[in-house]
């Protein structure tokens, strides 16, 4: 998992780990595109690093934050039936 503190991609591992993606140096992230196979935040954090640029991952949905609207429905339907 990439950590994201503060907005900023930090390096997992290696060398630089906890440091920001975006502030490690240019031939080290060329090495680290050309050498490991990146996904998600930390490949697209290395691109954008390459251009010169920070890359801040969108917010993920916590499971808390997800609402069952089923069983919202089902409890309106079921508490309407029993207001009759």
């Amino acid at each position: 998992m990439v950590a994201a503190l503060g907005g900023k991609v930090k390096m997992p591992f290696g060398k630089h780990a906890g440091r920001d993606v975006h502030k490690l140096p240019k031939k080290y992230l060329l090495w680290l595109r050309n050498t490991v196979e990146l996904r998600g935040d930390l490949l697209t954090a290395v691109q954008h690093a390459l251009q010169g640029k920070a890359y801040t991952p969108p917010e993920k949905v916590k499971p808390q934050d997800v609402v069952d609207t089923d069983a919202i429905l089902d409890t309106m339907l079921h508490n309407s039936w029993d207001a009759s």
